[in-house]
């Protein structure tokens, strides 16, 4: 019987954990995105998902995460227009791109 409870216990935490521990959800979504738009630029995305993750709540994140993925593969600016003149992240998207493009 202490086997079935420790097993239960310890897939319990690790089910916790992955939810939980790693990443934001959606950061590796929007870091892919962010890549492929800009040709690698590796320093310029980290700024990009840094700021936004350090600005946003986890379903704000998660929400322009989804956005950005979904919208990765057409033309234009990476992120939807949509979520650019939503009053909810239109402050964070353009802070965003003053600290991250702007600084020479």
């Amino acid at each position: 019987m202490d086997h079935r409870v420790s097993a239960v216990a310890s897939l319990v935490v690790a089910t916790a954990c992955l939810s939980g521990c790693g990443a934001s959800a959606g950061k590796t979504e929007m870091t892919d995105a962010c890549l492929d738009k800009f040709g690698g630029r590796t320093e310029l995305c980290d700024c990009f998902v840094t700021s936004f993750e350090s600005k946003l709540s986890a379903d704000q994140f998660a929400r322009l995460s989804k956005a950005v993925h979904d919208n990765r593969r057409f033309a234009g600016d990476w992120i939807p227009g949509p979520i650019r003149t939503d009053r909810e992240f239109r402050m964070v998207v353009s802070d965003a791109n003053t600290a991250c493009v702007a600084p020479a």
